[in-house]
């Protein structure tokens, strides 16, 4: 049955003329254009601070920029709601009241806080080090500033005394 379905779908694509074209492909400076606005759209939307983004997409896409207006306001209004919902499913991530699409979604939310708090986490031990580091391995390192020359074609500095006795003509 469906070797002969496919034969009479091949026929009738066969005999229709417009199939029988070959479809014309895009022209490549279009494929181009369409990725450097993606790129320079996600670029303003990475590197922009907020404030300055939000202004920046009421100029440019007023369509966007109130549907991001209206999620703002619905979440704000659902606020309450979101939070109850959000501790239930905290003491009971299979809560039966709510759907598997819910139960799901908030998987995903709380497995992405998870992920973020353990970075933060990772990055603020990181940066207490650092700032506690007096830099005590450098010196130990190099305890008497006799560091190598970084760069060995450069020729090491002279420490001199800055005057100008070579440029002055004594009587």
């Amino acid at each position: 049955m469906y070797n002969i379905m496919m034969e009479y779908t091949n026929d009738m694509i066969l005999d229709d003329p417009s199939h029988n074209e070959m479809p014309e492909k895009p022209e490549p400076h279009v494929h181009v254009c369409e990725v450097n606005s993606f790129i320079d759209k996600i670029s303003l939307e990475f590197l922009l601070n907020k404030t300055h983004y939000q202004k920046y997409l009421a100029k440019t896409d007023p369509q966007l920029y109130a549907e991001k207006q209206e999620f703002l306001e619905s979440c704000s209004q659902y606020r309450r709601p979101i939070v109850d919902m959000t501790a239930k499913l905290l003491d009971n991530p299979d809560y039966p009241h709510y759907s598997r699409e819910v139960c799901d979604a908030f998987d995903k939310y709380a497995q992405t806080l998870i992920r973020y708090l353990e970075v933060k986490e990772k990055s603020d031990s990181i940066q207490k080090n650092f700032d506690s580091d007096d830099g005590s391995d450098e010196d130990m390192l190099f305890p008497d500033d006799s560091r190598p020359n970084p760069n060995p074609l450069q020729k090491p500095l002279h420490k001199s005394s800055n005057t100008l006795d070579g440029f002055v003509l004594r009587k």
